[in-house]
């Protein structure tokens, strides 16, 4: 896996990681960083998929 940082907005994009899953299958990834002390740090991660899905609720999060 490998990853990509872009200091003008804070975006880490990370590549590498598995095309396909089988059904039920997980992958899990720990990110962790340390933030300029300037408050609120606003947290998102978000998947896609070209499968369709029952249900695409579990696949953004987003924390501060």
């Amino acid at each position: 896996m490998n990853f990509a940082y872009d200091p003008s907005t804070g975006m880490v994009s990370f590549s590498g990681l598995p095309s396909t899953l089988a059904n039920g299958e997980t992958l899990s990834m720990d990110y962790r960083f340390i933030t300029p002390n300037l408050g609120t740090f606003q947290v998102s991660s978000s998947i896609s998929t070209t499968t369709s899905e029952s249900s695409g609720s579990n696949n953004a999060e987003a924390a501060s």
